[in-house]
């Protein structure tokens, strides 16, 4: 399965406001109850896991683990690096928390707010790509997804 979001921003008429920096912002998804730590892993696009991958620069995720039919993967990519800006940080639960359920967020804003003025013609649009697979996306395969994405 694969769901394309594009999220578009811009400030009500005569407010100037700001998106302040925080951990939780952006776009997210959290693992399916039954993954744990034991059943499900996590990479990036840089090599990084759940343990490793929180703050760092990232196109995209790959969330993978067993159900009870099989195995699936739940590959979420963000289209920032594509439209000219540079990958989203990540903002991703270690294997300690919450019993290393998956959660794995792309986050404009982890690292400084986003100021959004009155009057601003520019739209703040974010595009995602979510493939939803009842097998192991590999990040080879993740890989030439995300470059293969418009």
């Amino acid at each position: 399965y694969v769901l394309d979001i594009t999220i578009e921003e811009l400030p009500a008429e005569g407010i100037d406001l700001e998106v302040v920096k925080n951990r939780y912002s952006g776009f997210s998804w959290r693992g399916i109850k039954a993954w744990n730590k034991d059943n499900s892993h996590m990479t990036t696009d840089s090599g990084h896991n759940r343990d490793n991958a929180n703050g760092e620069l990232n196109r995209w995720f790959a969330v993978a683990g067993t159900t009870e039919s099989g195995k699936a993967t739940m590959l979420m990519m963000s289209a920032a690096a594509k439209n000219g800006g540079t990958p989203e940080r990540a903002r991703v639960w270690n294997s300690k928390t919450m019993h290393g359920t998956p959660f794995a967020n792309f986050n404009p804003v982890v690292k400084e707010s986003f100021p959004m003025k009155a009057g601003q013609k520019e739209v703040a649009s974010r595009r995602y790509r979510l493939i939803v697979a009842d097998r192991v996306i590999e990040a080879t395969e993740a890989e030439k997804l995300w470059k293969a994405w418009d």
